[in-house]
Protein backbone atom coordinates (compact mmCIF):
# COMPACT_ATOMS: atom_id res chain seq x y z
CA UNK A 1 0.00 0.00 0.00
CA UNK A 2 1.33 3.76 -0.88
CA UNK A 3 0.66 5.89 1.52
CA UNK A 4 0.81 10.17 0.62
CA UNK A 5 2.65 13.05 1.68
CA UNK A 6 0.50 13.17 4.71
CA UNK A 7 1.00 9.80 5.23
CA UNK A 8 4.15 8.62 8.00
CA UNK A 9 6.55 11.11 9.68
CA UNK A 10 9.67 10.31 11.44
CA UNK A 11 10.20 12.99 14.07
CA UNK A 12 13.79 14.20 14.57
CA UNK A 13 14.60 15.23 18.23
CA UNK A 14 16.53 18.67 19.28
CA UNK A 15 20.55 17.94 19.05
CA UNK A 16 22.95 18.85 22.03
CA UNK A 17 26.56 19.56 20.41
CA UNK A 18 28.35 16.64 18.39
CA UNK A 19 24.96 14.40 18.86
CA UNK A 20 23.69 12.62 15.84
CA UNK A 21 19.60 13.07 14.85
CA UNK A 22 18.19 10.67 16.75
CA UNK A 23 14.99 9.61 14.80
CA UNK A 24 11.83 8.31 16.04
CA UNK A 25 9.72 6.04 14.40
CA UNK A 26 5.96 6.72 14.04
CA UNK A 27 4.86 3.35 15.81
CA UNK A 28 1.88 3.22 13.59
CA UNK A 29 4.15 2.92 10.56
CA UNK A 30 6.26 0.12 12.45
CA UNK A 31 2.54 -1.17 13.26
CA UNK A 32 1.71 -1.38 10.08
CA UNK A 33 4.11 -2.60 8.34
CA UNK A 34 4.08 -5.66 10.70
CA UNK A 35 0.40 -6.29 10.05
CA UNK A 36 0.92 -6.44 6.17
CA UNK A 37 3.46 -9.60 6.86
CA UNK A 38 6.70 -6.75 5.36
CA UNK A 39 10.02 -9.32 6.19
CA UNK A 40 12.60 -6.82 4.19
CA UNK A 41 13.02 -2.98 3.15
CA UNK A 42 14.09 -2.16 -0.60
CA UNK A 43 15.60 0.97 0.18
CA UNK A 44 16.00 2.45 -2.74
CA UNK A 45 18.04 5.59 -4.55
CA UNK A 46 18.70 7.19 -8.10
CA UNK A 47 22.26 7.84 -8.89
CA UNK A 48 23.48 11.00 -11.26
CA UNK A 49 22.67 8.98 -14.38
CA UNK A 50 19.21 8.00 -13.78
CA UNK A 51 20.11 4.58 -12.52
CA UNK A 52 18.21 2.86 -9.65
CA UNK A 53 20.22 1.46 -6.74
CA UNK A 54 18.89 -0.55 -3.94
CA UNK A 55 19.55 -2.81 -0.75
CA UNK A 56 17.19 -5.60 0.98
CA UNK A 57 17.84 -4.42 4.21
CA UNK A 58 16.05 -7.00 7.03
CA UNK A 59 12.56 -5.15 8.84
CA UNK A 60 14.10 -5.80 11.87
CA UNK A 61 16.54 -3.34 11.32
CA UNK A 62 13.97 -1.02 10.68
CA UNK A 63 15.05 1.44 13.40
CA UNK A 64 18.65 1.53 12.82
CA UNK A 65 17.98 2.22 8.67
CA UNK A 66 15.27 4.56 8.96
CA UNK A 67 18.10 6.41 11.58
CA UNK A 68 21.54 5.90 9.43
CA UNK A 69 20.49 5.10 6.10
CA UNK A 70 21.37 1.78 4.20
CA UNK A 71 24.76 1.96 3.06
CA UNK A 72 26.46 1.72 -0.30
CA UNK A 73 30.16 2.25 -1.37
CA UNK A 74 29.23 5.49 -3.61
CA UNK A 75 31.96 5.08 -5.85
CA UNK A 76 30.84 1.66 -6.50
CA UNK A 77 26.91 2.15 -6.58
CA UNK A 78 27.01 3.98 -10.06
CA UNK A 79 27.79 7.94 -10.71
CA UNK A 80 27.48 9.45 -7.87
CA UNK A 81 30.95 12.01 -7.96
CA UNK A 82 32.45 9.70 -4.94
CA UNK A 83 35.68 7.90 -5.36
CA UNK A 84 37.10 4.79 -3.75
CA UNK A 85 38.72 6.82 -0.90
CA UNK A 86 35.22 8.26 -0.29
CA UNK A 87 33.06 7.80 2.69
CA UNK A 88 29.79 5.48 2.15
CA UNK A 89 26.87 6.97 1.24
CA UNK A 90 23.62 6.22 3.28
CA UNK A 91 19.94 6.26 1.38
CA UNK A 92 17.98 7.49 4.15
CA UNK A 93 14.53 6.01 3.55
CA UNK A 94 11.25 8.22 3.24
CA UNK A 95 8.27 6.59 4.52
CA UNK A 96 5.85 8.96 3.14
CA UNK A 97 6.59 6.63 -0.35
CA UNK A 98 6.69 3.13 1.59
CA UNK A 99 5.07 0.96 -1.02
CA UNK A 100 4.47 -2.75 -0.50
CA UNK A 101 5.20 -5.17 -3.77
CA UNK A 102 2.70 -6.46 -5.16
CA UNK A 103 3.98 -9.07 -6.63
CA UNK A 104 6.49 -9.91 -3.49
CA UNK A 105 3.91 -8.97 -0.67
CA UNK A 106 6.84 -9.33 2.19
CA UNK A 107 9.27 -6.86 0.75
CA UNK A 108 7.97 -3.11 0.54
CA UNK A 109 10.20 -0.34 -1.52
CA UNK A 110 11.38 2.72 0.57
CA UNK A 111 12.72 5.87 -1.58
CA UNK A 112 15.82 7.44 0.29
CA UNK A 113 17.80 10.55 -0.28
CA UNK A 114 21.42 10.16 -0.19
CA UNK A 115 24.07 11.50 2.82
CA UNK A 116 27.21 11.06 3.60
CA UNK A 117 28.48 10.92 7.10
CA UNK A 118 24.99 12.14 8.24
CA UNK A 119 24.86 14.75 6.10
CA UNK A 120 22.28 15.46 2.99
CA UNK A 121 24.90 14.66 -0.22
CA UNK A 122 24.65 18.06 -2.60
CA UNK A 123 24.86 15.81 -5.72
CA UNK A 124 21.67 13.37 -4.95
CA UNK A 125 18.98 13.70 -7.78
CA UNK A 126 15.93 13.71 -5.15
CA UNK A 127 17.15 15.61 -2.81
CA UNK A 128 18.16 17.88 -5.73
CA UNK A 129 14.60 17.91 -6.84
CA UNK A 130 12.97 18.21 -3.39
CA UNK A 131 14.98 21.35 -2.65
CA UNK A 132 13.88 22.87 -5.94
CA UNK A 133 10.56 21.86 -5.63
CA UNK A 134 10.10 23.90 -2.28
CA UNK A 135 11.73 26.98 -3.84
CA UNK A 136 8.86 26.78 -6.54
CA UNK A 137 6.30 26.36 -3.79
CA UNK A 138 7.43 29.44 -2.07
CA UNK A 139 6.91 31.12 -5.03
CA UNK A 140 3.04 29.87 -5.38
CA UNK A 141 4.22 27.76 -8.17
CA UNK A 142 3.81 24.00 -8.62
CA UNK A 143 5.74 21.95 -10.83
CA UNK A 144 4.24 18.90 -12.52
CA UNK A 145 7.10 15.82 -13.28
CA UNK A 146 6.63 12.40 -14.68
CA UNK A 147 9.02 9.54 -15.69
CA UNK A 148 9.40 7.77 -19.40
CA UNK A 149 10.13 4.50 -19.82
Amino acid sequence: MRHSAGGYAQGIRPLRKNQKPEIVMDPQLKADIAAKGVRFLLCSFVELAGTPKAKLVPITHIEDTARDGAGFAGFAAGDLNQGPADTDICSVPDFRGLTVLPWKQDVAWVPGNLHVNGTPWPFCPRTTLCRNLDALRQRGLTLNTGVEP
